[in-house]
């Protein structure tokens, strides 16, 4: 559901359609404001906010491909905020081993780095690794 109240004019029609679109998807939000040259939304999904800002010139032709795109980029952020909150519990666990074994970041770098030429030498993506290092290291 999104909150209206905060709507200055009347609805548009591809105001209505951005709406509706986001209560099918499942989306739950507000219009921040309404501005002669866009509408500000802020809409939450999962746990995740966003602002979304529907441009005036988006016709009634098209808005089904915005909102699509969309979609598209608001997944994008998902899987962002997914990485980070895996590179958050993975910084916490390095942690817990640190603290356990008596090592230091040096130590733990040393590690990783080890286990980032055998994710490598294995095909695999030591992608992870490399952004443990760099957090360590900050």
């Amino acid at each position: 559901m999104i909150d209206t109240s905060r709507a200055k004019w009347d609805l548009s029609k591809q105001e209505q359609y951005a709406i509706e679109w986001f209560t099918a998807n499942g989306f739950v939000g507000e219009i921040k404001k309404q501005y002669v040259s866009k509408t500000v939304f802020k809409i939450s999904k999962n746990g995740i906010t966003d602002t979304f800002a529907l441009p005036q010139s988006v016709t009634q032709k098209n808005i089904n491909d915005f909102m699509e795109q969309y979609r598209k980029s608001f997944d994008i952020l998902g899987i962002i905020h997914k990485k980070e909150n895996e590179n958050m519990k993975s910084l916490d666990y390095l942690e817990e081993i640190k603290k356990r074994y008596v090592l230091s970041n040096e130590d733990l770098t040393d590690i990783l780095t080890h286990i980032g030429y055998i994710a490598r030498d294995n095909k695999l993506d030591d992608t992870i690794t490399e952004e443990l290092i760099n957090a360590l290291n900050e």
